[in-house]
């Protein structure tokens, strides 16, 4: 099994060495990544079976003379280590666990969902607000072709003109649901165009580096779209670029990625 560390939440994943090179998902979180290759410690070698260079001083004479004769003393060669059949081969120590620190990564960091939190309940409380507004509306325009179709129709009755009076009902009721599709198409065009403005809101304040990027948006429906204004005219200035590494776009004299946490240089 192999181990390595996920780059975005630094969590220790397993993974068999048949799965190398597979892009599989985080389970903790859901990031694609591939699986690195085996990491494996290069044995230690024994020892090479060079003798121990012997000093001038230390190497003993050639010849000493015992009654009468003479002889030379062989100087045998010191133990190679590992050489003999005897002696077992020390095994290679096992690779240790990696320590997984996100900090130490060198690859980018993966932008987190939750960063993006604020913007979507900014979102979801508009569409919420713009949804209950639209049906009061509509509720208090029922009310009142309903008052209307019914003086139509009992106009009609008091004339002993049933027609006119089926007539009166129908032009309420064309009436009314002219004034439905109405009110909901301008209240779509108003979602979406906050929705647009406050999503390129976040987007470009967090690539100018704002700290407060995320909360932003909620301000431009509260103000009818002023704050927007006032956030083009005072936001940091400068063009964007892409980052080299997560492809993100930043300011282009930043020193650090908004998006990978990463040095440009």
């Amino acid at each position: 099994m192999l181990r390595f560390c996920c780059p975005s939440c630094g969590k220790t994943l397993k993974a068999p060495e048949s799965k190398v090179g597979a892009k599989l998902p985080c389970p903790s979180c859901r990031t694609s990544l591939h699986v690195p290759p085996p990491v494996r410690e290069r044995p230690l070698l024994p020892e090479a079976a060079t003798p121990h260079p012997v000093e001038a001083d230390e190497q003993p004479e050639a010849a000493h003379e015992v009654a009468g004769g003479s002889y030379t003393p062989e100087i045998a060669p010191p133990p190679v280590r590992g050489a003999g059949p005897d002696e077992e081969d020390e095994e290679a120590p096992e690779a240790p666990e990696p320590q997984c620190d996100p900090a130490d990564h060198d690859g980018p960091r993966q932008p987190s969902r939750k960063e993006w939190l604020p913007v979507w309940l900014s979102l979801a409380v508009l569409y919420l607000l713009l949804g209950l507004a639209a049906w009061l509306i509509i509720r208090d325009d029922a009310k009142e072709t309903e008052r209307e179709a019914f003086w139509g129709v009992a106009e009609g009755i008091i004339r002993n003109d049933l027609l006119s009076a089926q007539l009166a009902l129908a032009a309420a009721k064309a009436k009314h649901a002219s004034f439905c599709r109405k009110v909901i198409s301008e209240f779509v065009a108003v979602a979406l165009v906050l929705t647009v403005l406050m999503v390129w809101m976040a987007r470009d304040a967090k690539a100018r580096g704002v700290r407060i990027w995320s909360a932003l948006p909620a301000f431009v429906p509260l103000t009818g779209g002023l704050f927007f204004v006032g956030y083009l005219v005072g936001r940091p200035p400068g063009y964007l670029a892409p980052c080299a590494r997560c492809g993100g776009r930043l300011l282009a004299l930043a020193e650090t990625c908004p998006h990978c946490a990463q040095s440009k240089g």
